[in-house]
């Protein structure tokens, strides 16, 4: 979800669209300025591979989400890694054989080349890699 914020703080809905419309329009405030809350997302689904694990992500709503940046670590571990995908689904490769896995995701909106997050979903376990 984007907000428009004018001066007097009074929060307006725009899509993507009404922004750029917005933004275009003679009237448009200098000192205006957007607050940008991508909607959250969740994972939708974990398939265990060879080696590998497929992620299917879903956002809640419709939000024009750019992307996803899904996260996973081995469960037990504290390090999370995580990789960028501009699709709802995503295959992680190079996992260890009889592992499992805990993913957590988060959508994202880029905006001027910079990515604005929105909040981690809950976190899955996988079954064992295969």
């Amino acid at each position: 979800m984007v907000l428009f914020q004018d001066p007097a703080n009074d929060p307006f809905d725009y899509t993507d669209e009404g922004m750029k419309l917005q933004a275009e329009d003679e009237s448009y405030p200098e000192d205006g300025y957007f607050v940008i809350y991508p909607a959250k997302a969740k994972v939708a689904g974990l398939t265990p591979g060879s080696k590998s694990l497929k992620v299917k992500a879903k956002d809640q709503k419709a939000s024009g989400l750019t992307g996803y940046q899904i996260s996973y670590r081995a469960k037990g571990t504290k390090k999370w890694k995580a990789v960028d995908s501009k699709k709802n689904k995503k295959t992680i490769r190079k996992l260890k054989k009889g592992k499992k896995y805990q993913v957590r995701v988060r959508g994202y909106v880029k905006v001027d080349g910079e990515k604005y997050y929105g909040k981690w979903s809950a976190v899955k376990t996988s079954k064992k890699i295969k």
